[in-house]
C-alpha cells in the first residue's frame, strides 16, 4: 500500500474493499460458471446456469464501471448476486449446490458494507430463506432431478468445489488482509496526527477543549489537551466524562453565568464566548477566557470545540489602561483649565488697574503650562523610550555639580509638598553621561518621594562611587511601597496608593522612564521599602560612565 493510502479515510477503505470483492467473485465465478456448464452432462443444462451467466456479467459491470457508479448502487448490485446465485442452484440441485458458501460471504459483505441494524435484518432474511427451502425440501414440496451418486464421484464436481473454496478463501483472506493493513495504516495516521496536534496545543498558550453537554445536562469534556493542568490543577482524566471537578474551581459569582451562557449557546447554536475568574489549584485568582463554536450530535447532545486561556494580564492591563486615561484627563483638565481661567481673566480687562494681581495669574498660568509640558514630554519620551529611538548625547560633568543642579531645579517642586532637598553625601568624581536625561530620571525620584514625604520632612540624596560604580540614591521617610506593587512598579502607568496617604497625581509613567534612561546607560534601578518607614530608590551606574 503506498504512503498516501495510509492516510484514506474509512469510507475511502470500504470503497476499495468492494471494489476489490466484486473483482473477487467475478474471477472466481467466470471459471466456476464454465466448470458449472460443463457439468450438465451429469445433472443436465439448468436455467440457473443462464443466472449464473447474468450475475456474472453484472458483475464485470458493476467493477468496470465502478468509478461512475454509486456505492450504495454496487452494494446492492453485490449483494443481490451473492442472495440470487445462493438459492438458485440450490433450488434445482439442492443442498450440494456450491451457492452454500455464498451465504458466508453475503452476511460478510452485510456487515462491511451496510449499517448494523439493516445488515442484521439483511442476514436474517437470508438464513429464514434457507430456513423455508429446507422445510420445504423435507416436505417433498421441491424436487431433485439428481442421481447423488453419480454427481459424487463425478471429477467437475470436485474441481468445481474445490476452486470456489480456495478461491473465496483467498478472497476473504486479501479482503481481510487489505482491511486489517488499511485500518492499521488509517491507526498509524491517526496517532501521528494526535500527537501532532498535542504538540501544536502545547505551544499554545491556552488549552484546547471538547464540551459536551448530554440530554440528562451532564457536562463532560471528551478532549482536553494537557494544558488543563496549569490552568485548572486537573488532568484531562479527571474531567472526560464529568465536569464537575472543574466547575468548582469556577468563581462562586461566575459559575451560573458560566452555565447560563452555556445552555444559551446550546439553545440557539451560537457560538459561546466569556471571561470569568477562576481559583486556581494555588489558591490565586485569575481571569481566564472562553470561546467554543457549538454543533448538535444525532444523539442530541451538544459539543462544543473551543478555546480557553488565561487573560488576567490583558484585564490588568486594561484596568491600568482605564486608570491612566482618568489620570491623565484629570491631570490635562486641571492645568487647561487654570490656564483658560487666567487668560480669560487677564483679557476681560479686571487686572488691567492691578498690575501686581495680573502678575500674580499670569505666574499661575506659567505653572501649570509648565505642568502641562512636564505631562506631555513624559508621554512622549516612553514611547520613544519604549521602541528605543532615543540617542544619548554624552557628555563629562563632575558629580557633585550635577546633583546640586538637580537639587536646585526641583526644590520649588518640594516646596508644593512642604518638603525639602538635602544632599547627604556626594563623593567628588567626574562621569560622562546625558545630563538631561539622567535629569529627567532624577527628577522623577524626587518627585516622587517629595509627594509621599510627611510634611516638613526632607528627602535624602546621596551619590557615593563604590566599589567601581556610582550610586545615587533618593531616600524618602514616607510610607512605603505596599508589596502587591513590588512586580509591577516599574510597568507603564502604575501608581501605588495608599489609604494612609493624601491623594496625589502622577501619570504613572515617571519609574518607567527612571528604569528606561538608567539602562540605556548601562545601569539599573534598585529600591528599599518598608511599611511606614519609607523607600530608598538608588540608581547604580556602571563603571563605563566614569
Amino acid at each position: 500500500m503506498k504512503k498516501s493510502d495510509s492516510l484514506q479515510s474509512f469510507e475511502e477503505l470500504r470503497d476499495h474493499l468492494l471494489s476489490d470483492l466484486i473483482l473477487g467473485i467475478a474471477i472466481i465465478g467466470t471459471p466456476a460458471f464454465i466448470a458449472s456448464v460443463l457439468r450438465s452432462s451429469v445433472i443436465g443444462f439448468q436455467g440457473f446456469m443462464l443466472v449464473q451467466l447474468g450475475l456474472i456479467i453484472g458483475l464485470w459491470s458493476l467493477w468496470f464501471k465502478r468509478s461512475s457508479i454509486s456505492y450504495a448502487i454496487r452494494t446492492s448490485g453485490l449483494l443481490l448476486a451473492l442472495w440470487v446465485v445462493t438459492f438458485a442452484a440450490m433450488i434445482r440441485i439442492g443442498p450440494v449446490a456450491d451457492g452454500k458458501s455464498f451465504i458466508l460471504l453475503f452476511a460478510f459483505s452485510c456487515m462491511l458494507f451496510l449499517k448494523p441494524r439493516m445488515a442484521w435484518l439483511l442476514v436474517a432474511s437470508i438464513v429464514a430463506t434457507l430456513a423455508l427451502l429446507a422445510f420445504a425440501a423435507v416436505q417433498y414440496w421441491l424436487q431433485f432431478d439428481l442421481d447423488y451418486q453419480v454427481y459424487a464421484h463425478h471429477p467437475l464436481a470436485w474441481n468445481l468445489l474445490v476452486w470456489t473454496t480456495a478461491g473465496f478463501s483467498i478472497m476473504v483472506a486479501f479482503v481481510g488482509w487489505r482491511m486489517v493493513h488499511g485500518l492499521r495504516n488509517q491507526s498509524e495516521a491517526n496517532r501521528e496526527l494526535a500527537e501532532r496536534l498535542e504538540r501544536i496545543s502545547a505551544r499554545l498558550p491556552g488549552m484546547i477543549f471538547q464540551c459536551r453537554v448530554s440530554t440528562n445536562g451532564r457536562i463532560s469534556f471528551p478532549y482536553v489537551s494537557e494544558a488543563i493542568e496549569p490552568l485548572f490543577g486537573l488532568t484531562p482524566e479527571m474531567v472526560r466524562t464529568d465536569a464537575s471537578a472543574l466547575f468548582s474551581r469556577i468563581h462562586e459569582k461566575d459559575v451560573d453565568s458560566v452555565r447560563d451562557t452555556l445552555n444559551k449557546s446550546a439553545s440557539q447554536l451560537r457560538p459561546w464566548e466569556m471571561e470569568f475568574r477562576v481559583i486556581n489549584s494555588e489558591g490565586v485568582l485569575r481571569w481566564y477566557s472562553g470561546s467554543a463554536i457549538p454543533a448538535e450530535e444525532e444523539d442530541g447532545n451538544i459539543l462544543w470545540h473551543g478555546f480557553a486561556a488565561d487573560c488576567t494580564t490583558q484585564k490588568d492591563l486594561e484596568l491600568v489602561k482605564d486608570e491612566f486615561i482618568s489620570t491623565v484627563s484629570h491631570e490635562l483638565r486641571t492645568p487647561l483649565t487654570a490656564i483658560s481661567g487666567a487668560i480669560k481673566l487677564v483679557n476681560s480687562g479686571v487686572l488691567d488697574t492691578d498690575g501686581a494681581k495680573r502678575k500674580e495669574i499670569l505666574q499661575v498660568a506659567e505653572k501649570n503650562s509648565d505642568r502641562l509640558l512636564f505631562l506631555i514630554n513624559d508621554l512622549l519620551d516612553v514611547e520613544k523610550l519604549e521602541t528605543g529611538n532615543i540617542e544619548l548625547e554624552l557628555e563629562t560633568i563632575g558629580l557633585r555639580n550635577f546633583i546640586q543642579s538637580c537639587i536646585v531645579e526641583n526644590q520649588s517642586y518640594a516646596d508644593q509638598y512642604h518638603s525639602s532637598l538635602r544632599l547627604v553625601k556626594c563623593d567628588d568624581v567626574e562621569l560622562r553621561i546625558d545630563k538631561q536625561r539622567m535629569k529627567q530620571a532624577l527628577a522623577n525620584l524626587l518627585s516622587n518621594a517629595c509627594k509621599f514625604s510627611p510634611d516638613k520632612d526632607p528627602v535624602e540624596i546621596r551619590a557615593r562611587l563604590t566599589n567601581g560604580q556610582i550610586v545615587i540614591s533618593v531616600t524618602d521617610h514616607g510610607p512605603g511601597i505596599p508589596e502587591e506593587f513590588h512586580d509591577k512598579l516599574f510597568k507603564k502607568f502604575t501608581q501605588a496608593d495608599s489609604s494612609n496617604t493624601r491623594e496625589l497625581t502622577g501619570t504613572g509613567l515617571g519609574l518607567s522612564i527612571v528604569k528606561k534612561i538608567v539602562e540605556l546607560h548601562g545601569g539599573q534601578v534598585e529600591f528599599v521599602t518598608g511599611a511606614g518607614t519609607g523607600t530608598r530608590f538608588s540608581l547604580i551606574l556602571p563603571e563605563s560612565v566614569i
